[in-house]
């Protein structure tokens, strides 16, 4: 599938491209390749809530969930330059979590707090049911890795 990139897209790409170059240089993709964590404790500490505060982690969420409200598309831009820069951490698999909560409509403090960036968090799906339907739980933590308690939900 072919994403037409508007010029927003690209400002939004240049302004992830410029929050990686600051936060996020050579140095620390090393120390945290080198670490015994791959730097998930800087992510949680530093990265992950600079992001949201940035409003990154909140891209795609519903602003009425607390989000910025745009969609996947500026996701996948920002998480492309992301990838670009080598960030280390849990940003993918909590937005991904967020995606879902915010999917299933279950806004509050999961979801404040994966937006918000005191917390990470991710996504199990399973095929749950006799008829094959894919459920998910998205589980959120303050600290990683963590243990999931959450109730499957069918998604499709």
């Amino acid at each position: 599938m072919a994403l037409g990139l508007t010029e927003e897209h690209q400002a939004l790409a240049g302004a992830v491209r410029g929050w990686a170059e600051r936060h996020c240089p050579p140095d620390v993709v090393r120390a945290a390749a080198d670490s015994r964590d791959s730097g998930a404790a800087r992510y949680a500490a530093a990265l992950g809530p600079s992001l949201a505060a940035h409003g990154v982690a909140g891209l795609h969420v519903p602003a009425d969930h607390g989000g910025q409200g745009f969609g996947l598309p500026e996701l996948a831009v920002a998480l492309e330059e992301l990838g670009r820069a080598l960030v280390p951490g849990a940003f993918l698999p909590t937005v991904f979590a967020s995606a879902v909560l915010a999917a299933a409509d279950a806004p509050g403090k999961l979801l404040d707090g994966l937006t918000g960036g005191a917390r990470t968090g991710a996504v199990a799906l399973t095929r749950a049911s006799p008829a094959g339907r894919m459920h998910a739980a998205a589980c959120s933590s303050t600290a990683w890795p963590h243990r999931c308690s959450a109730r499957p939900r069918p998604i499709c």
